[in-house]
This record gives structure tokens, C-alpha cells and sequence, in this order.
């Protein structure tokens, strides 16, 4: 389990960029990042074999002396998993927004207008 402790903080691995004319953030991952996700991965279906295979009675007797039901350990790993989904997307969200507000901020006030509300403005100046 220490494995996934510092997992969602990894999601600092992708990298966010900004498209202004499109107004869209793109999140690129790379080999590293895809790596962190199948250890994670390949850690939890380990644990779930084990669990059943290799180490069962062990898991058992530790769950029995630490006063810790299967339900219990269950829903722990469920809250995990959550856990993780939750701030890897938050961390993300928050590269989105912060991609944006460096891209707004290097561009002249002209560049941050929208290509289409460009065209509308020198339409109605035309047409004026």
C-alpha cells in the first residue's frame, strides 16, 4: 500500500499547455507518467491475487490484530482509489488554469480577443 501514497501527486508529470486560438488545455503525458500508472495498477491486481494466492493467511492474521474486517479493508482500498482519481483530476484542472492565465498574460490585449469576435468587430466597424 505505500506504493499509491504519493501516486496522485505524480500527476504533476503531465504536462499542461494552453491553445489560445482554440481556447482549449491539452494535458500531454509521457513514457514516465504511463509508467507510474501501470506500476499502480500492476500493484493493485498483485494485491488482489496475493491476497487470494500468496499471502491470505498473513493478511488475515494482521486484519485479526489490528481489529480490521474485510469489509473494512474493502472499503479502504475503494476510498483509495477515489482518492486518487479525485486529485489527480484536480491537479490537473488546476495546471489547465494556471496553463491559461500564463498563456492570457504573454499575448498583447489585441492577440486575446476571439478570432470570431475579431470578425464581428470588423464587420460592424465596416458596415458602420
Amino acid at each position: 500500500m505505500p506504493v499509491n501514497v504519493p501516486v496522485p501527486n505524480l500527476a504533476v508529470l503531465a504536462m499542461v499547455s494552453y491553445d489560445p486560438a482554440s481556447r482549449k488545455a491539452t494535458s500531454h503525458a509521457g513514457w514516465l507518467y504511463a509508467l507510474v500508472w501501470i506500476v499502480v495498477v500492476g500493484a493493485r491486481l498483485f494485491f488482489a491475487y496475493g491476497s487470494t494466492h500468496l499471502f491470505g493467511s498473513q493478511l488475515v492474521q494482521w486484519g485479526m490484530a489490528n481489529h480490521i474486517t474485510v469489509d473494512a479493508l474493502t472499503d479502504a482500498l475503494i476510498f483509495l482509489s477515489v482518492a486518487m482519481l479525485i486529485s489527480r483530476t484536480g491537479v490537473l484542472a488546476a495546471k489547465a488554469r494556471l496553463a491559461k492565465a500564463g498563456a492570457t498574460k504573454r499575448q498583447p490585449a489585441a492577440a486575446q480577443v476571439a478570432p470570431s469576435r475579431v470578425a464581428e468587430a470588423t464587420v460592424v466597424r465596416a458596415g458602420a
